[in-house]
């Protein structure tokens, strides 16, 4: 008796592709490709990022399957490291959120650093600091802030009226802060005690009395191409921020925690710059809420909007 054998369902190879497609995915090794410059920097911020994009990769294994680093450590600036992503030298780097550079690249909307550089101190050559201490937000706006040339926060100063110079290259900035009077550095919250104890001792202080607050936020990014990196990095990091491990690595860090425990202001006057260049309103109310909680840590409690003493108006 001869048995006509029924050909497969096409849905049941259909399915049995997908499955073989998942299985080949969770399975597969990612190699990610970055920029680490923490052997060259002053401080050792890089340590923590690396750190949240271990954890978020981590934390996605089981969709996505194993993962491995290849770190550069080279210096390069931040729009040099915008185009070489795009060229695939690199897969993921971090850096300031803009308009702009979110549609050169692929940003992770998901905040790394609670606003923590978009609270500047202020540093200076320590016999300027009483000087400093003493001058209202106005004269404050006359004296020259040593900025980056492609750093966002250079726009932002300039939006609100302060004086900025952008002619050094990065490594010269405490150079010529130890060498000429008048100037100051606007180093983020978590920079600025480390970066002054790389120094001897007396060389240079932070201003006690006065901060600049802004809404900006650090973020990943990846090649606008590259959707499973930004999805599995999406993944991770809303599963850190979802266990607590998000927090737990950020206060954690030693630098962070190093910081929180030496700073020491004067109940500052909160000197609140507009960043016109974030998306929308809702993301500028996340970063202040998560900027006063960092503030607090230190017992720097930030008035309402209508009972701040200082603030610079942009144009």
């Amino acid at each position: 008796m001869r048995i006509n054998k029924q050909p497969d369902n096409p849905i049941r190879w259909l399915v049995r592709l997908s499955l073989l497609f998942i299985c080949a995915s969770s399975s597969a090794q990612d190699s990610i490709k970055l920029v680490d410059a923490s052997a060259s920097n002053v401080n050792d911020h890089s340590h923590y990022f690396v750190k949240l994009l271990t954890a978020s990769l981590e934390a996605t294994k089981e969709e996505y399957g194993g993962f491995s680093l290849e770190p550069h450590n080279i210096t390069i600036g931040q729009t040099r490291q915008l185009r070489e992503l795009s060229k695939g030298t690199f897969d993921v780097f971090w850096t300031l959120s803009t308009p702009a550079r979110e549609t050169q690249a692929r940003a992770i909307n998901i905040p790394l650093m609670k606003g923590a550089y978009g609270i500047r101190l202020l540093v200076a050559n320590t016999a300027d600091i009483g000087t400093f201490e003493s001058l209202s937000s106005a004269q404050l706006a006359e004296h020259p802030a040593l900025l980056g040339v492609d750093w966002p926060d250079t726009s932002i100063l300039r939006v609100n009226r302060l004086t900025v110079e952008t002619s050094l290259q990065d490594n010269q900035f405490y150079d010529l802060l130890r060498k000429r009077p008048g100037y100051y550095f606007p180093r983020g919250f978590f920079e600025a005690v480390p970066e002054i104890q790389d120094f001897p001792a007396g060389t240079f202080g932070i201003v006690k009395n006065k901060i600049l607050l802004y809404p900006i936020s650090m973020k990943f990014f990846v090649a606008p191409d590259n959707e499973r990196l930004a999805a599995r990095l999406a993944l991770g990091l809303s599963r850190l921020k979802e266990n607590g491990m998000f927090d737990k690595l950020f206060y954690e860090f030693t630098p962070h925690k190093q910081t929180i425990d030496a700073l020491t202001l004067q109940q500052p006057d909160v000197i609140e710059l507009v960043n016109p260049f974030l998306p929308s309103l809702k993301d500028a109310a996340e970063i202040y809420a998560e900027q006063y909680q960092l503030l607090e840590r230190i017992g720097v409690k930030v008035p309402s909007r209508q009972q701040r003493k200082i603030t610079v108006d942009a144009p």
